[in-house]
């Protein structure tokens, strides 16, 4: 149920986002001057992987011509999760002590950041290579005094590297498909942009 609530709760800011950066982008494009650069493509995905049980919700946003820069996001539904349902009042090294730990396991990723580059494959789809960081959580079950909970292992709760590859398909004038992989934690993401009239007014200049 609480995943659903996520999911659906992530599917209505996605629409308020394309939504408003299709409105903003309009306006950009149509007041054009003709004594204007060439402007870049602009994709704004945002979408959704889920690698055995870690959904991952988040985007991938680029800015190219031959060349460009992008950024891409994620956030765990997993770790929103269990930072509700699985919680106690032991603290690790105490329940490790006591050998309390039950050997129940659980690991979450919080979010990831990772800023790249984009390469123009085609003028409208681009490849998109970001590197960055991910932040990891390991929570173990103890069964103790005061009956059994979930404490976090500081040792498994850190930062790791990361990276991703990112591609943007056009299906028509409007919207444009996004899929691509991610090593942490390994899958396939996949997302949609809602693109504008005025993205592609500059192909041809550049």
């Amino acid at each position: 149920m609480r995943k659903t609530t996520i999911l659906m709760t992530y599917l209505l800011v996605f629409i308020g986002f394309a939504s408003a950066q299709n409105l903003i982008d309009n306006y950009d494009y149509s007041a054009k001057n003709k004594n204007d650069k060439p402007r870049p493509i602009r994709y704004n995905a945002f979408g959704v992987s889920d690698p055995t049980n870690q959904i991952m919700i988040g985007g991938n946003h680029v800015s190219f011509r031959k060349m460009g820069f992008g950024l891409s996001w994620r956030a765990g539904a997993k770790f929103i999760d269990e930072s509700y349902s699985k919680s106690g009042d032991v603290s690790y090294d105490n329940a490790k002590s006591n050998k309390w730990l039950t050997g129940n396991k659980s690991l979450s990723y919080a979010y990831t950041v990772m800023p790249g580059f984009a390469f123009a494959v085609t003028k409208k789809i681009p490849l998109f290579l970001g590197a960055g960081i991910i932040r990891q959580r390991q929570i173990e079950e103890y069964d103790g005094i005061t009956g059994k909970g979930w404490s976090m292992n500081p040792d498994e709760t850190k930062f790791n590297f990361n990276f991703t590859a990112q591609t943007f398909i056009p299906l028509g004038n409007t919207v444009v498909l996004n899929f691509g992989y991610d090593h942490l934690p390994q899958s396939i993401f996949i997302g949609i942009t809602i693109s504008h009239k005025y993205n592609f007014i500059d192909i041809d200049e550049w």
